[in-house]
């Protein structure tokens, strides 16, 4: 019986053993015709992309438009407020098209704001003139001086006459319609006057006159007590700038004083001093020749005694 178990044991070990290598062999060959199959699918894939570098590049991009309808492109000559001092002559392209309708006298047309200033200057009517500025085809800025708002032609070629412009023979002013130059004015505003709106700037205030006088208020014991104490006050300041002027003055009086004394009595340095008589020279006189000196005679004790006495 046990040897029976022991063959059916083994009889299944080798079966299952067979089966397991059965599926590997199924499994790699499964994995060989996958592989097979999907390499020509990869190498099609591949043969039909198109690289960027088989494109060509634009040698020059003039402008990008993918988002131009949505975005407007910024306009860099465009000046929302020129920081410039222009006179109130200078005028925007809002002006000029308010009077596009209307005809003037073209006057000028120079590449130096201060020429039309100089010659605005000297006009007592420079009210009636006006001025824009353009951009020409070598991208400078010139200006452009007018004169009149007429109504017609005639109105301003009768003006090229009646009106001393004062301009060189070199200059033919011409009369044209205004809405002619609206194409070449730039597209620039004329800022308005800029008003610090800050808490610390100081205002100007109308103050008008009023109907009704206001009563002066009769003033309390407080207000004399006030005024009494600051008129002690000013007269013990007043007081201590007295007394300190007049030490100052009497420190000054001191210093000069010294200064005085000394000055009275100087002693001149070229003065001299008188000499002693014994230092005096005294003249040189010839004198006889000294006697020899006898000795003296000895004197006894009483002779002594009674010059003693």
């Amino acid at each position: 019986m046990s040897q029976t178990v022991a063959m059916n044991e083994k009889y299944f070990r080798r079966q299952a053993m067979y089966w397991l290598i059965v599926a590997a062999v199924v499994a790699v060959l499964w994995l060989v015709v996958w592989l097979l199959s999907a390499t020509p699918v990869i190498a099609n894939k591949a043969d039909n992309e198109i690289k960027s570098s088989d494109l060509p590049l634009p040698a020059t991009i003039t402008e990008l438009n993918e988002l131009k309808a949505l975005v407007k492109p910024l306009d860099n000559a465009v000046l929302v407020r020129d920081l410039r001092s222009y006179p109130d002559e200078f005028k925007d392209k809002n002006y000029f098209t308010d009077i596009g309708s209307r005809y003037a006298v073209q006057l000028m047309d120079v590449g130096e704001n201060e020429v039309i200033v100089d010659y605005l200057n000297g006009r007592k009517d420079r009210a009636d003139f006006a001025y824009f500025r353009y951009t020409d085809g070598n991208k400078k800025q010139r200006y452009v001086l007018t004169y009149g708002k007429f109504a017609t032609a005639e109105e301003a070629k009768a003006a090229l006459t009646s009106v001393n412009f004062a301009l060189p023979d070199s200059i033919k002013p011409t009369a044209v319609k205004i809405s002619s130059l609206l194409p070449m004015i730039d597209n620039y505003e004329r800022g308005q006057d800029i008003t610090d709106l800050a808490s610390t700037q100081p205002r100007r205030i109308r103050l008008q006159a009023t109907g009704n006088e206001i009563p002066v208020r009769a003033a309390t014991a407080a207000d004399e007590e006030l005024a009494r104490i600051s008129r002690q006050r000013a007269q013990e300041q007043e007081a201590k700038q007295q007394a300190q002027q007049a030490a100052q003055a009497q420190e000054q009086s001191q210093l000069v004083s010294p200064a005085k004394a000394g000055e009275t009595a100087p002693t001149p340095a070229h003065e001299e001093l008188p000499m002693a008589p014994t230092a005096q020279p005294e003249p040189h006189t010839a004198q006889p020749p000294a006697a020899e000196k006898k000795p003296a005679p000895a004197t006894t004790g009483d002779n002594q005694t009674e010059s003693g006495q």
